[in-house]
């Protein structure tokens, strides 16, 4: 992912990045189903000078979910920089209308 148009990434711009994946759940159903996040961690693995380092360069996004279960799911995440720096890891749990 990368920002668009291209500017350096912030602490602001990161914490976005770790929201701005699909939600896992879109996979399973034929239609788009309504979401909303009940908890959000994003945890920051680099510095201030890495952070800078990292100027507008493209970031590798990696989303995952472990389990959809009655109107729940779970969502982690991980960006690495082009020099194979973990960025951040995010997990998150939401609910899910079921759509029929």
């Amino acid at each position: 992912m990368r920002e668009r148009p291209a500017r350096a990434w912030s602490w602001a711009s990161l914490a976005a990045l770790a929201d701005a994946n699909l939600p896992r759940i879109f996979f399973h159903y034929d239609s788009v189903t309504p979401i909303a996040t009940i908890t959000m961690s994003v945890h920051f693995h680099i510095g201030e000078a890495e952070r800078a380092a990292l100027a507008d360069d493209f970031l590798l996004v990696d989303a995952s979910s472990a389990i959809a279960h009655a109107g729940v799911f779970d969502q982690t995440v991980r960006a690495w920089s082009r020099a194979g720096k973990l960025v951040l890891s995010s997990t998150q749990i939401a609910a899910f209308n079921i759509v029929s």
